[in-house]
């Protein structure tokens, strides 16, 4: 089982890595590709945690999932502010963002 769940977390780190790579054009996509590599290190937190029998790997995964979260809230809205104001995400007109 715990080669199995150590496969999964590593093809979820994969398709992020290969996601940040490929869709380097838009910023919504690097951001999904960053959010598949935490929760691979969640996965894999979690699976080492169950696998030792102890806690520290739940709460560990646990202030992952903090960090995740507001990670996400200033992403998504540094994106929205700028898509209000030049109508795209992509990463290459992003240099006008100067004040």
């Amino acid at each position: 089982m715990v080669d199995i769940l150590l496969n999964l977390g590593l093809c979820l780190f994969m398709i992020g890595f290969i996601t940040i790579i490929t869709g380097r054009k838009n910023i919504i996509n690097i951001f999904c590709g960053f959010e598949l590599i935490f929760l691979a290190a969640i996965l894999n937190f979690i699976n080492f945690a169950h696998f030792q029998k102890t806690f520290s790997g739940y709460s560990m995964a646990l202030f992952l999932l903090v960090i995740i979260a507001i990670h996400a809230v200033a992403i998504l809205s540094v994106a929205m502010v700028y898509f209000r104001k030049h109508d795209t995400t992509k990463i290459k007109e992003i240099n006008t963002m100067r004040g």
